[in-house]
């Protein structure tokens, strides 16, 4: 087999420092969009579930529902005859089932655990 039969690749010329410059410049323009759109996007938390709550006969759920139900800093514990919760932040009870006064809403919950 002779050269003339594989010829070598054509030659690529290099891109010039001006043209590398400016490739650069746009990645940089487009990395600075991104990183400004991605903190102007809304994050989505999906409502916390409390497994007590969910797992209660609808009887026995808090009604009015207080801003405790779906905190994830909540802790909610049942018996047989009563249901409350404590609150990891406060450090208190915040639910009775017996005294009930719901806390309707509450900046802990922008707070996860």
């Amino acid at each position: 087999m002779s050269e003339q039969d594989n010829p070598p690749p054509a030659a690529v010329a290099a891109p010039s420092m001006e043209e590398l410059e400016q490739t650069l410049a746009l990645l940089e323009q487009h990395e600075a969009q991104q990183q400004v759109a991605e903190e102007a996007a809304p994050s989505f938390t999906p409502p916390h579930e409390s497994p007590t709550l969910a797992a209660l006969d609808p009887k026995r759920q808090p009604d009015p529902r207080p801003a405790c139900a779906e905190c994830p800093n909540s802790l909610w514990f049942s018996t047989d005859h009563k249901l409350q919760a404590f609150c990891r932040l406060m450090h208190s009870l915040t639910w009775d089932s017996e005294d009930p006064k719901p806390i309707r809403s509450c900046d802990g919950m922008m707070s996860g655990p």
